[in-house]
């Protein structure tokens, strides 16, 4: 039993270590955004760093941080929408991964029954990720039709996905306490 737990402990902290890579890119990549929003606001123009812009001879599209001709309004205003929604994005996914760690501990922690702890983290992510596929597209499409005047609206659907399988899983962790529950009372 003593090695079992060893081994799940050392599991648990690559997890950790890998959840924490997965963090500090996240934190890199809001403060990337974030300087490039402020140079944006401040200078009133789009940064041209020339790293992702792809183009062709009819259409331009931007890719993460719009990096490009800053002689337009409308590209100016896409690239601030989009920055500002890519921003809350992060945040949410920062959310996401801290909850993530929190569930690897609970069920490492064995001295407390983490069956309902469990559930309630997992439907906290499914929630911000249903939110991340469905509220950020739509409401960053919006903005961009109204604002830049170029802009999709629709779904994320693998991430829509992924927000119904957590909370598959947190409903399948909430009927797993109810059955002990009930094995307890049969005990």
């Amino acid at each position: 039993m003593e090695a079992k737990q060893k081994q799940l402990q050392r599991i648990f902290k690559i997890l950790r270590s890998l959840f924490k890579i997965g963090e500090l890119v996240l934190i890199i990549g809001f403060a990337i955004i974030f300087i490039a929003l402020i140079f944006a606001v401040v200078n009133k123009k789009i940064p041209n760093f020339g790293l992702l812009e792809v183009s062709n001879s009819t259409t331009s599209s931007w890719v993460l941080l719009s990096m490009g001709n800053s002689t337009k309004n409308v590209q100016f205003a896409n690239f601030i929408i989009r920055s500002i929604m890519g921003l809350i994005n992060i945040c949410f996914y920062l959310i996401i991964t801290q909850k993530a760690i929190k569930i690897f501990s609970v069920i490492i922690d064995k001295t407390r029954d983490f069956w309902l702890e469990v559930a309630g983290h997992l439907k906290i992510i499914s929630y911000l990720m249903a939110v991340v596929a469905t509220v950020f597209p739509i409401v960053g499409g919006v903005f961009g039709i109204i604002f830049a005047q170029n802009g999709n609206v629709g779904v994320d659907i693998l991430t829509l996905i992924l927000a119904i399988i957590f909370y598959s899983l947190s409903i399948v962790f909430e009927y797993v306490k109810l059955l002990s529950g009930q094995l307890d009372e049969t005990l």
